[in-house]
């Protein structure tokens, strides 16, 4: 069955407000004159001088008219099979907007309050139903925003100036859930909410409730893991959106536990009514919409109307009849104003029973409808409530790629400063071997060192070979042979070299045999450059 929300008995402030002049005059007339709906609270004050207007200018029965005191009163009244806080309410200030300059002004207002609900929400820890950056008239022609959106705005009434304006309502929710996250978590009395009741203290309140909300996801198939944190601000994201899940299931399944109390009342009141053979072979309890009830009001002014034209005609022809018997006319002049007569009576009897037929219609399926009310509401509101809760179970995944994505990204960027990390530890490790390093090392070995790096040209005359003696010759002799070099005299290194060998100065990279040589045993130890240990290198 559809949603009852377009329905006489089930109509929003929004949706009445937006009626064009004729289909008001179509309400009222339906209605005896009488605006009810759901939320009076939320009826704006034009609305409530239109209706004055109307009054006025349908020049309306004094039997019949507005009840104004019926309007005033329920705009005072709590509504009593409805949420104390509507989700959908209308916006009670109105300006004139047929002047542009105003309409831009307000226009411009709402979208800084939207804008500032929207933030809200994300800051708080929510999901909005679609990016503000998107708009909302493009959003609602999407695919994946037009049901959730259908929720927020369940009137998608073009003509509805408020429409649009759906992230108060969603920041709203949102405040309402986080409230009742902060309840379940003390032992405490509770005091009176913006929505919740007064309650006493209740110790181990914050694990009964843990324990009612896994089982209530159970039943409705949900099954995955989670662990509620005693500080709901310390929790993270997906486990937050699994609690507002159970949180809404719980609303869907007030409104399933009145639709199954009432149910065998709702079967037996249709039983009824299909009993009663009024109707028609392609309706059934869908199709009796708000338009449904102003087409039988229709059909039935017009039986009315061809009863009346019937019964003059009736008397016209009944009139016409005792004219002809006085008047003395012939046998067949009377026979044919009896026959007229007659087809007039039965087309006033068949009128007459159509009109019968219609009004006993008209008035079983409105019985029906007050009858099987309460069902109805409650049925509307949890296929409403549906299309939130299937758009939040859509959402989980999203949190959890969400969720993983920041895993990643942290993971990557802690590599990231780690390896850099070690790179740094590494370069002041070798800075710090350097040091040591030097620090190990004997002067005279540094002199050695500094000693073998001579320049190339003088290196050259000691390694021709035309330019070595032909004999063996003592250190002295090889010494005077030199040219006179500071640095490598003060150094004390000697080399012995023969026919058959060639050492070049420096660190020895190859060992060479220097034979029998006589002055081989007078090469000093120092003057070798020492190896720096292995735990330096």
């Amino acid at each position: 069955m559809a949603s009852s929300r377009t329905e006489t008995s089930k109509l929003f402030a929004g949706d009445i407000a937006a009626y064009s002049d004729a289909e008001l005059d179509q309400y009222l007339e339906a209605n005896g004159r009488c605006v009810k709906v759901e939320d009076p609270k939320n009826l704006p004050q034009d609305f409530i001088q239109r209706l004055r207007a109307r009054t006025c200018a349908n020049d309306a029965p004094p039997s019949r008219p507005i009840d104004l005191n019926y309007v005033s009163t329920r705009l005072v009244e709590e509504p009593v099979d409805r949420d104390p806080s509507p989700r959908s309410p209308s916006p009670a200030t109105t300006i004139d907007l047929n002047d542009e300059g105003n309409y831009r002004e307000h226009y411009r207002r709402n979208l800084e309050k939207e804008t500032e609900y929207y933030h809200k929400l994300i800051s708080d820890g929510g999901r909005p139903s679609h990016p503000i950056s998107l708009g909302y008239d493009a959003a609602k022609n999407l695919e994946e925003y037009r049901e959730i959106l259908s929720f927020w705005n369940p009137s998608a009434n073009p003509s509805n100036e408020y429409g649009w304006m759906v992230f108060g309502q969603q920041e709203n929710t949102w405040k309402e859930f986080r409230e009742s996250q902060r309840r379940m978590r003390t032992d405490g009395p509770l005091e009176v909410g913006s929505v919740f009741p007064a309650l006493p203290a209740e110790p181990g309140r914050f694990a009964a409730y843990c324990q009612r909300l896994h089982k209530r996801l159970a039943r409705h198939g949900f099954e995955r893991s989670f662990q509620l944190n005693e500080d709901p601000d310390r929790q993270d994201q997906l486990t937050t959106w699994i609690e507002y899940l159970g949180y809404e299931y719980m609303e869907y399944e007030r409104h399933a536990n009145i639709m199954k109390r009432l149910q065998p009342q709702y079967n037996e009141a249709w039983k009824k009514l299909v009993d009663s053979k009024v109707l028609k072979p392609f309706e059934t309890e869908e199709s009796f919409k708000y338009f449904f009830f102003l087409q039988l009001k229709q059909e039935e002014t017009d039986a009315e109307k061809v009863k009346e034209s019937a019964t003059s005609i009736v008397k016209l022809a009944d009139r016409a009849w005792q004219k002809a018997q006085s008047a003395g006319l012939t046998r067949q002049s009377l026979w044919q104003m009896e026959q007229k007569l007659s087809i007039a009576r039965s087309k006033l009897t068949a009128a007459t029973k159509s009109l019968e037929q219609i009004s006993r219609r008209r008035e079983l399926i409105r019985k029906f409808k007050l009858q099987t009310k309460s069902y109805r509401i409650a049925k509307g509101d949890a296929n409403h409530q549906s299309i939130l809760l299937r758009w939040i179970l859509q959402q989980v995944p999203l949190i959890e790629l969400e969720l993983n994505a920041t895993k990643v990204s942290e993971k990557d960027s802690t590599e990231v400063n780690g390896g850099r990390q070690r790179r740094l530890k590494r370069q002041r490790q070798d800075g710090e071997n350097h040091t040591l390093l030097k620090s190990k090392t004997r002067p005279s070995t540094l002199r050695e060192t500094s000693s073998t790096q001579q320049p190339r040209q003088m290196r050259s005359s000691y390694t021709n070979p035309s330019a070595l003696p032909s004999k063996p010759c003592s250190q002295r002799a090889l010494r005077a042979s030199r040219p006179s070099n500071t640095k490598s005299d003060s150094a004390k290194s000697c080399v012995v070299l023969d026919d058959s060998a060639r050492v070049s100065k420096g660190r020895r990279r190859k060992k060479f045999s220097l034979g029998s040589t006589p002055n081989s045993r007078v090469l000093r130890r120092s003057s070798r450059p020492r190896r720096p240990p292995e735990r330096f290198q």
